[in-house]
């Protein structure tokens, strides 16, 4: 009898033979990853040039297709050489051979079998699974993660409305509460709940569904309950004191949906690629335990331990004296055992976070099935005799609960880093006697002496509680008592990097390239996150302002960097901001968007919460979506776990301006805060659409109080201003606050004249100054306007300067402003098939380097009816640049969609450009 195989990808990833998970070979994540793209797909399958993108996106066409190749050899064998597979150019999943639960999950979404659905739906796809190198499928396991969601939640709605309607009032309470489990917010959940609960004769048990619920609003969004809901609650409060009350024949009033807040946006997010489902499930099971209801799904589960992962405790220090090892000795610890072998470390930080506080063999099992950690080291440092300690450690398994080894030793009191160094040699060799495990290095922290080693580890904790201009004192004394400490140097230009400040200081980005070159004897974690932050420090560049200093293919390797940095430390708050920043910093440059960094920096939030650079560009990202539920909710995650730092800070004045502030209530909250942080909330408030022009009030204010305190810094925030001014329409004030800054900026100046707010004389003379210099990309942004003027002289100029091409442009400055002036050139003659020839030829690797271009592009293929073509071409890639790049290109894409038949994305394009239009003083 031939074996049944089946696939589960629905709260985990595995292959099942005769209903038995495989290890082995067979669970190799590439394989599973394989099977799981393949089963997604359906009957209508999948092509192999798009598995290979997917699973390869860095090979090439052959070596991509020999993986694929080798790989479907492999599961073949895997599978007892079956036919898994059918179909050549497309791959399809043979039901005769193995069967896969999404496939099963999708066939009765399809049919309407909402009770399958529900069965079928085990957790989020392929929970938990994660595939290196390969962003491409990360993004896929994302999207096909809330799609499939969706379809559970909209099978579990129907069901709960079906049996609400039969009157089944226990069976749609379970419905109803697996649903407030995905959107605990949910506020007409909430109240279906409740009512079910009363209708049952559980006033209290409905009483304390919507208390919970209050809770839940108050904590997570900081908003008081719609007032349908606060009603249902006073009527039951009014039943429940009724000694009459007759509650089964009484059913209490029916709240409308309608009435109720449906969700708050994270109702979106819920749905929105690996951000939302996860918070989503969190407060769920917080609201299922608060109901006392769902607590035995949770704790049935048993932990997953990872062998290769290592937490060490917090030391227990009796002697005042030693306070400073308490946590000094667990940071130690962690970096001598990350890398030694297979072994990975749980942060500091999170460890912190996770600890009970009891140094006994209870807590270092909870701290296990907390971190995921099967290894445990609790420790103890202690007095012994005037000028020596003892240190002692226990290595505990937190999936039996036994003690491994117990080990001891003793050193000075001016040598505890070699006494910690000694402990973990010991620590290794016990481990070794299970599994093979290189010898630790020793001096993870790069061999510093003592007093700067001591001064580093008041900083790393100063620095773990957000008090970043502390710990940046005592990194830089690290440093003055050890010029070569190079962790400290990589720490010293992160906190200078992140702190808030009036002007540019690149002493962060030197500092870091100085750390890299002291880059020896430390962890694999450390080395590698000093290297990639060295290198994008200095090929960093705002993409609002500026334009790339790197190419393309070097902000790629730069991406794959972070990734694999990332990838080997996936659970590690950092690794995951270092690639959240290359994603906010390159976005230009990797076609990424805010949304995707926003995913990023949530995942380093998850990892730990308390991880206070992961607040650092959250409600910025939020508010450049026009997401102001979500920026509340990063603000109140800030206040909770990071108040020390520069966002915390600004936290209560950001809740303000949210709720709609006046120009009293801002200046009085902005006087009591010193400028550097009028200046960090700006950066935050910056692409937000609001009635009330938010950021331009900040701005404005900035640019008074600058005259007072700081008159260096007059000349930024007069070209902040003028470019905020101008996104939200005033074009008169912007071009005199651009003139009066003095910084030249050719993006903003050509979009100014594009849009008559520069006379035409001043716009003529200087685009021929420009054309005059050496400048070729400045030059070809007058290329619009000369093309308008109908100047085939000076586009022709350009053209021929462009094709002396310049060996060492690494940016291909020339074959973009080529292409560009040509286009120009073509539309100069009224040659419209030529230039959009021009446009439908045109190379990806112009695309950081364009200014206006696909404005133009579109325009000439709305005119030609090809409606679909211009909205693919003008879809904007983040809601950043100026009037023209970012609120014209919205409306003439939202004009696209529109003809299209893509009605939301036209509607979600034109309440942009209605919100950031509003107050405009020029005719559009």
């Amino acid at each position: 009898m031939s074996p049944q195989w089946r696939l589960r990808t629905l709260g985990g990833a595995s292959i099942l033979r005769d209903g038995v998970v495989l290890t082995g070979a067979a669970a190799q994540r590439r394989r599973l990853a394989l099977l799981a793209v393949v089963a997604a797909a359906g009957d209508s399958g999948i092509s192999r040039d798009r598995v290979m993108a997917l699973l390869w996106p860095e090979s090439s066409g052959d070596g991509a297709r020999q993986s694929l190749n080798q790989l479907l050899f492999l599961v073949r064998r895997d599978l007892q050489n079956s036919d898994f597979l059918s179909g050549s150019a497309e791959l399809r999943m043979n039901a005769d051979v193995i069967t896969a639960d999404v496939t099963d999950l999708e066939r009765a979404a399809r049919a309407g079998h909402d009770d399958a659905v529900a069965r079928l739906y085990g957790g989020p796809f392929l929970d938990g699974f994660h595939l290196r190198e390969a962003p491409e499928f990360e993004r896929w396991q994302e999207g096909q993660r809330a799609r499939l969601a969706k379809l559970y939640f909209e099978s579990l709605h129907r069901l709960a409305t079906r049996e609400s309607a039969a009157g089944n009032v226990t069976a749609a309470l379970e419905y109803w509460r697996r649903l407030a489990a995905m959107e605990p917010l949910n506020g007409a959940l909430a109240a279906s709940i409740a009512q079910a609960l009363a209708a049952l004769g559980d006033t209290a048990g409905a009483l304390r569904q919507l208390k919970t619920h209050e809770t839940l609003l108050a904590s997570e969004l900081g908003v008081p309950p719609d007032a349908a809901l606060l009603a249902l609650e006073k009527e039951l409060r009014r039943r429940i004191s009724d000694p009459n009350r007759r509650e089964r024949e009484e059913p209490p009033p029916l709240v409308r949906t309608d009435q109720v807040t449906e969700s708050p946006p994270l109702s979106a997010a819920t749905f929105s690629p690996g951000r939302g489902w996860v918070r989503g499930l969190v407060l769920g099971t917080l609201t299922l335990l608060l109901l006392a209801s769902g607590a035995l799904m949770i704790s049935s589960r048993r932990a997953r331990f990872d062998d290769a992962l290592i937490a060490v405790a917090p030391f227990e220090v009796l002697d005042s004296q030693l306070g400073l090892w308490r946590e000094g000795m667990m940071d130690i610890l962690t970096l001598d055992l990350a890398g030694a072998g297979p072994l990975r470390s749980v942060p500091s930080s999170v460890v912190l976070r996770q600890w009970t506080g009891r140094n006994d063999l209870e807590s270092a099992v909870a701290l296990g099935r907390s971190t995921g950690a099967n290894l445990v080291v609790l420790g103890s440092l202690l007095p012994s005799g005037r000028d020596s300690v003892r240190g002692a450690v226990t290595l505990v398994s937190a999936r039996t609960g036994e003690i491994l080894a117990e080990r001891e030793t003793r050193n000075g009191i001016d040598h505890v880093d070699a006494l910690v160094d000694s402990l973990a040699v010991a620590i290794l060799r016990d481990i070794g006697v299970r599994r093979p495990i290189r010898t630790v290095r020793g001096a993870a922290l790069g061999g510093a002496n003592l007093p700067a080693l001591k001064a580093f580890l008041q900083g790393e904790q100063l620095f773990r509680h957000g008090a970043m201009d502390s710990a940046q004192r005592l990194y830089a004394r690290a440093i003055a008592l050890d010029s070569g400490f190079g962790l400290a140097m990589y720490r010293l230009s992160w906190t200078r990097y992140t702190a808030p400040t009036i002007f540019y200081d690149s002493t962060y980005s030197m500092l870091a390239v100085r750390a890299q070159t002291l880059n020896h004897g430390l962890s694999r974690r450390d080395s590698l996150l000093i290297l990639l932050d060295s290198i994008r420090v200095m090929a960093e560049y705002n993409p609002v302002f500026e334009v790339p200093r790197i190419s393309v293919g070097t902000a790629r390797r730069l991406l794959r960097i972070a990734q694999q940095a990332s990838g080997q430390y996936e659970h590690d708050a950092e690794a995951l901001y270092q690639l959240g920043e290359v994603y906010f910093h390159f976005r230009q440059l990797l076609g990424t968007t805010a949304h995707d960094a926003l995913t990023v920096f949530d995942r380093a939030i998850a990892a730990d919460s308390g991880f206070s650079p992961g607040y650092e560009h959250v409600v910025g990202l939020a508010l450049d979506q026009q997401d102001t539920s979500a920026a509340r909710r990063y603000l109140d995650a800030a206040l909770r776990h990071a108040g020390a730092t520069d966002v915390g800070r600004i936290a209560p004045l950001a809740r303000e301006l949210l709720a709609g502030a006046t120009d009293r209530r801002l200046a009085a909250f902005l006087d009591s805060l010193p400028l550097k942080y009028a200046v960090a909330s700006f950066e935050t408030f910056g692409g937000w659409m609001d009635s009330a022009e938010t950021a331009s009030r900040i701005m404005r204010y900035i640019n008074g109080r600058a005259r007072r305190e700081e008159p260096a810094a007059v000349q930024f925030s007069l070209f902040a201003l003028a470019f905020m001014v101008a996104r939200r329409g005033h074009l008169q004030e912007a071009h005199t606050a651009y003139v009066k800054s003095g910084i030249e900026e050719p993006r903003l100046f050509s979009e100014l004249v594009l849009l008559r707010a520069v006379p035409d004389s001043s716009a003529a003379r200087t685009f021929a100054e420009w054309l005059a210099t050496p400048d070729l990309l400045r030059a070809s942004r007058a290329a619009p306007w000369w093309a308008v003027r109908r100047d085939t002289q000076s586009l022709a100029t350009l053209r021929s300067r462009a094709a002396r091409r310049d060996p060492s442009d690494s940016l291909d400055v020339g074959r973009y402003v080529d292409w560009s002036a040509s286009l120009y050139l073509a539309l100069a003659r009224g040659d419209t098939t030529a230039a959009l020839a021009a446009c439908t030829g045109s190379a990806d690797e112009t695309l950081p380097l364009r200014f206006v271009e696909d404005l133009d592009c579109g325009r000439l293929l709305l005119a030609r009816g090809r409606n679909a073509e211009a909205e693919r071409r003008l879809r904007p890639a983040d809601w950043v640049g100026g009037p023209l790049r970012s609120v014209e290109r919205t409306r003439l894409w939202a004009e696209a969609a529109e003809r299209a038949g893509d009605r939301a994305s036209a509607a979600r394009g034109n309440a942009f450009v209605r919100a950031a239009w509003r107050d405009a003083d020029w005719a559009r």
